[in-house]
């Protein structure tokens, strides 16, 4: 081949004296697909096609020159790319995979979808890269091409010029740019090249000239000399040998500490997404940050400069993933090798679940029979140029995978494997492990899964299996142990080929609870060191942090658990905790809310101290240097929350920032400092209010009732009682109650239970009838129980039966607009099945045409009050639940977007099974309080306030 080639050169070199272009040769072997093993460019005799995300493809023919042109009419065809991919196809300038000036047409991620017509460069693995060049002319650059249209392509480099050029066959100009490298900076020197990117496209009538050859470019070892590594950042007594790279060590005390390239202690104190660009915001079509940081800097330089020099004077060491112009600048930094999540954005051949651009949605097929050579592929072209690099601590292998598929930890990879078409590898790698399983023997297999298959291949057929056995869950724990095996063994192998200098660190794993303790085993093995993203839950009364707000557990608790699996030192790779009166929505994302920029930063300070006083945590990546924009960052991933350090306008959070610089200044004590120990608390599972009228039910002191109350109580447990102004009654064969205040229609109550449908599906059902009331009233209260049930088909789920009971009570007190409801009991009515539990709901309807409240969407926002409501359109009444926020509830009173249906709930999860005919009783009261009045939300608040410090006392 190599002699073919030398002979082909021979034939070409005289174009260099042609002054018109010549036609490029299309047979494959003089291109070199440097580019995706799984999919590739295609050849005809006229034209080459990239009808999947191809790459970069050189004209290897061609030599490396500091005089190239390359000209071509390309005609893009569709977009290939998931929801936050960009699309690109055009030519190229190309020295190196991390080196090439491309001119193209740009197709920005959806649903916005808009078209421009760009020339960029990549310096070095540095895109976009232009500090090195001045403009000389650009015009055109909003040109909106469109597919199924040839444009011709022509880009040029002679000597310090590098110019491009797009034009319509008809000779009209889209789009022009030219610019000169500065003085002191050299050139490039390329050969010609195509690229296509999430584009697919036809390339015809491709031509090219060059000049004198140069020598080729040595990538086969890392291209670029890196500057000697130099940080004022590090802890004086932990010694080690320098390696010239970060690793681990653990101390005899059984501590572990980060080692930097010159042997010195590392605590990482990270910031994570700094880039001059910001998060985009599709629906605006552009990035908000860069729009600001265009009018505030004079360059991306002088910007970088800035967010440096805060950094480190906010105490941050170390920038976890951001521009490039950042590196290597007095802060190491983080990479990514992107396996798993580029896998799965191909198709469904090469997932197991779909990459729907967003985190937590894809997970890549393992067992396709080149994904040893993709690891290999990513491996090369993200590790190969940093080998040599002493500012790179290690690199992630992916970002928050699904390893749960679509369902739960153990067994959700098992169960999207099955939904796959028989012809897919990663579903006939799971027949041949149930097979194995089996021993070959399909009346075994029968048994295992209660089927009645005549042989293995009709598994390929099936696109389920059931799960009532602990054989059939261990056996999808087992096929999960597989998959784990196959990702981090060959991810691992892959990276070691190219480089054996930096550390290998995980694949940022969303949380601890969804991934399974055999992932976290097989994660440990292949490891320098383990990941995971991390939003939890810190109580400020208590000072201490939580892993969430469902069962939570002590933080260092949950890790110390994960801990025991991997053995090997953790890094945070992201926490944040948004606050409302940044004034954005924070509506969507991970993480606890709070109430203001204080509250925030008082919880930012508990969480770290928590995360670094843990003997196996090396350090932390803050999650993020600027907020996103508050009308959502795009369709498929909406997040719009106050994460930054930074607004959009690079203004700073003063209280925040102020914080860090505070906490950062002694990471030695931090990284050596005790566990912090939650603040005792007072028990407040029973407030004043309770404790006074509830208590003691159902016993109930007998005394004249008090002239304010009225009730009637009929045969068919119709009913009505008021206390002199909130009125509540029920119809016959109602399953619900109706509540007045002085005459006015308000709403309407009732109550609900969460439970599994099939040990699988969640369902949340209304009760539907009510077999039982009972009134009684004394001078201080009226009470009211009722026992309800839900019999017949679940209103979401048809096919549910499952019959439940559920007993409540309403306290009244003479002359108020609020009452206290109290669920009592939930039982399983059914005879024959278990019930599994997993929460009770209060319900609370308007009985007007309602609004949420404001800024009342946004999830778990951390309360010492806690109430949600309905305000009516015109602002005249509204209904309310309140309770305390010390107490284990939730309130949260939301619309669905999609149907408008809404959703009054009042909560309490937790996690029981309830054999046949066996009933529940709450460990502690849930009760709150049902509120009732006229006027906006500040009135609602009032009331709330009110009630609760009533209950507080």
């Amino acid at each position: 081949m190599r002699t073919i080639r030398f002979y082909l050169l021979s034939l070409v070199l005289p174009l260099l004296s042609l002054a018109q272009l010549q036609p490029l040769l299309l047979s494959p072997e003089l291109w070199e697909a440097r580019t995706n093993p799984l999919q590739g460019w295609e050849f005809a005799r006229d034209s080459i096609s990239n009808p999947f995300n191809c790459g970069l493809l050189p004209y290897t023919v061609a030599p490396i020159s500091d005089h190239c042109v390359i000209e071509a009419v390309v005609t893009p065809k569709a977009n290939l790319a998931t929801g936050k991919g960009w699309g690109v196809i055009g030519i190229a300038l190309y020295a190196a995979p991390d080196h090439f000036w491309h001119v193209a047409l740009v197709e920005s991620p959806q649903p916005a979808r808009k078209h421009h017509i760009e020339m960029h460069q990549n310096y070095q693995g540095r895109w976009t890269y232009s500090n090195n060049v001045h403009e000389l002319e650009i015009s055109g650059r909003d040109y909106d091409w469109q597919y199924n249209t040839p444009y011709r392509l022509r880009l040029e480099l002679v000597g310090d010029i590098v110019s491009a050029s797009v034009h319509t066959l008809a000779g009209q100009q889209c789009f022009t740019r030219k610019i000169r490298y500065r003085d002191g900076e050299k050139p490039i020197a390329a050969r010609p090249a195509l690229r296509g990117l999430s584009i697919s496209g036809q390339f015809r009538d491709i031509k090219a000239q060059w000049g004198k050859a140069l020598p080729e470019p040595v990538i086969a070892e890392a291209p670029q000399a890196f500057p000697p590594y130099a940080s004022d950042s590090f802890i004086a007594d932990i010694r080690r040998p320098a390696t010239g790279f970060f690793h681990t060590w653990q101390n005899s005390d059984g501590r572990w500490w980060l080692i930097d390239p010159l042997g010195r202690g590392f605590v990482l104190l990270g910031c994570g997404t700094v880039t001059y660009e910001g998060p985009e915001c599709e629906s605006r079509g552009c990035f908000p940050y860069a729009e600001h940081n265009k009018k505030a800097f004079a360059s991306r330089q002088e910007w970088s400069d800035q967010a440096l020099e805060r950094l480190k004077a906010w105490g941050f060491n170390t920038v976890g993933g951001g521009s490039s112009e950042l590196f290597m600048r007095g802060l190491p930094h983080t990479a990514y090798i992107s396996i798993g999540g580029n896998m799965a954005a191909l198709g469904d051949e090469f997932d197991i679940t779909p990459h729907e651009g967003c985190p937590c949605s894809a997970f890549p097929n393992v067992f396709h029979p080149r994904f040893q050579q993709w690891c290999d592929y990513r491996a090369e072209q993200a590790c190969r140029r940093n080998i040599n690099n002493p500012w790179l601590i290690g690199y992630y292998l992916d970002n928050e995978l699904a390893w749960w598929g679509r369902g739960k930890p153990h067994s959700g990879l098992f169960d999207a494997v099955m939904k796959k078409n028989a012809r897919h590898s990663a579903k006939i790698a799971l027949r041949d492990f149930l097979r194995d399983k089996s021993f070959n023997d399909i009346v075994v297999f029968n048994k295992q899964w209660q089927q009645d298959l005549k042989d293995f291949n009709d598994i390929l057929r099936l696109d389920a299996l059931p799960e009532n056995t602990p054989e059939q869950t261990q056996l999808k724990t087992d096929f999960l142990a597989i998959i784990a095996e196959r990702y981090f063994r060959s991810a691992h192998d892959a990276f070691r080929k190219v480089d054996k200098n930096h550390m290998l660190m995980g694949c940022r794993t969303a949380g601890i609870r969804n991934t399974h303790e055999v992932v976290w085993r097989i994660a440990g093995k292949y490891n320098d060191c383990l990941t995971w993203n991390m939003y939890g839950k810190v109580d400020l009364d208590e000072e201490a942090a939580y892993t969430g707000f469902h069962r939570p557990e002590p933080l260092s608790d949950a890790f110390k658990t994960i801990y025991d699996w991997i053995q090997k030192p953790v890094i945070i790779t992201e926490w944040s905790f948004p606050a409302l009166d940044s004034g954005l929505p924070c509506t969507h994302g991970a993480g606890q809310r709070f109430r203001t920029q204080a509250e925030r930063s008082r919880a930012s300070e508990i969480y770290a101290r928590t995360l670094l006083s843990m003997p196996f945590m090396l350090g932390y990546v803050y999650f993020m240097w600027v907020d996103e924009p508050a009308e959502g960052v795009r369709a498929t991933h909406p997040e719009n929350t106050n994460y930054g350090l930074v607004r959009a306008n690079n203004e700073p959070y003063e209280e925040l920032v102020a914080t860090f610089t505070a906490l950062h200044r002694d990471p030695r004590a931090l990284r050596l400092a005790s566990i912090p120990q939650p603040k005792p608390r007072p028990d407040t599972s029973r407030g004043a209010v309770y404790r006074r009228y509830a208590q003691g039910l159902p016993a109930f002191a007998q005394s004249a009732p008090h002239p304010q109350f009225r009730r009637q109580l009929s045969a068919d447990k119709s009913f009505s009682v008021s206390n002199g102004r909130l009125s509540i009654s029920r119809q016959a064969n109602q399953p619900f109650l109706d509540v007045t205040l002085d005459g006015r229609p308000m709403g309407r109550f009732g109550t609900m239970l969460h439970y599994l449908h099939d040990g699988t599906r969640q369902v949340w059902a209304d009760t539907t009838a009510i077999d039982d009331v009972a009134i009684s009233a004394n001078a201080d209260m009226l009470l009211i129980s009722v026992k309800a049930r839900k019999e017949g088909p679940a209103k979401e789920l048809a096919e549910d039966q499952r019959p439940f009971t559920m007993d409540y009570r309403i306290i009244l007190l003479p002359d108020c607009d609020w009452f206290l409801s109290e669920i009592t009991a939930a039982g399983n009515a059914d005879s024959a099945r278990a019930l599994e539990l997993r929460g009770m709901h209060f319900r609370l309807f308007p009985a007007f045409s309602a609004l949420e409240l404001p800024g009342h969407s946004v999830p778990n926002l951390w309360n010492r009050e806690l109430y949600s409501g309905w305000l009516e359109n015109q602002g005249q009444r509204y209904v309310a639940a309140a309770g305390n926020g010390r107490q284990d509830l939730g309130i949260r009173f939301w619309i669905s977007k999609n149907d408008g249906v809404l959703h009054p709930d009042s909560f309490r999860k937790f996690t029981v099974t309830l054999a046949p005919s066996e009933s529940y009783q709450p460990e502690t009261p849930f009760y709150i309080f049902n509120l009732f009045g006229t006027g906006d939300h500040g009135a609602m608040r009032e009331q709330v306030l009110k009630i609760i410090a009533l209950d507080q006392q």
